[in-house]
């Protein structure tokens, strides 16, 4: 089992992955949306709400990448 500071760790990284790809037409997008709804149970809500927000409001390629995580989040944002 994966200790606290270590799943701090790994939802910081997450997160930062997430933003590496909001501007980039890139493969990777599709890739951590995969990885990302395969752990969703894992990952802290602060986290998982984070990476939905930013995500929608900054992500300029790959929408479609990212609306398969919305769809599998069930994230209806109130505003853009």
């Amino acid at each position: 089992m994966k200790t606290e500071p270590y799943q701090r760790l790994e939802n910081t990284a997450l997160v930062f992955a997430a933003r590496y790809t909001h501007h980039r037409n890139t493969g990777a997008t599709l890739l951590l949306v995969r990885c990302l709804m395969f752990n969703w149970e894992r990952i802290d809500q602060l986290t998982r709400d984070q990476i939905l927000r930013e995500a929608y409001q900054d992500a300029t390629t790959n929408r479609d990448d990212w609306q398969v995580l919305f769809d599998h989040a069930n994230y209806k944002p109130t505003d853009r």
